[in-house]
């Protein structure tokens, strides 16, 4: 399978590609008021205003530095079946992407409350990189505070 692998806190992440409709520049976000501190805001993507995740303010509590190389990926997110949703991801550095066999992908053995969205990593030889299972990225009371009554 085909992986956006990007760097977060000096670490490598990747998401599957098939969860990214979009790479963009970082854009000017509108404020929620009382949101989550990673929640960066809201933007308009192709008319329809879209939540953005700063993915290393959610991770490690620093916020994403503003640079030329700082991105949005534009994703599916599909909490349950029945109901997807498109929200943005800052990241600052994306480094490429790869294709990954599955054999290579091995279980983390990870089970935190508050990041249950850490999937499973893939360990090569000169590197680690962590999986991000986008639908698990917000907890439902994030969800109901970015997507109100349609969740």
């Amino acid at each position: 399978m085909l992986y956006l692998i990007f760097e977060m806190n000096a670490q490598l992440y990747a998401i599957n590609s098939k969860e990214i409709l979009e790479i963009i520049p970082n854009v000017n976000y509108t404020v929620i008021p009382n949101a989550p501190g990673f929640v960066k805001g809201i933007f308009n993507y192709r008319g329809t205003a879209v939540p953005v995740i700063d993915l290393l303010k959610m991770a490690s509590g620093k916020s994403t530095p503003e640079k030329l190389s700082t991105k949005i990926m534009i994703v599916n997110f599909s909490p349950l079946k029945t109901i997807e949703k498109t929200i943005g991801l800052l990241t600052e550095n994306i480094v490429g992407s790869e294709h990954i066999a599955e054999s290579a992908i091995k279980k983390s053995g990870l089970n935190i409350d508050e990041a249950k969205y850490l999937g499973d990593i893939i360990n090569q030889s000169d590197k680690m990189i962590q999986l991000i299972d986008v639908n698990n990225l917000l907890s439902k009371e994030v969800q109901k505070i970015l997507f109100s009554a349609e969740i």
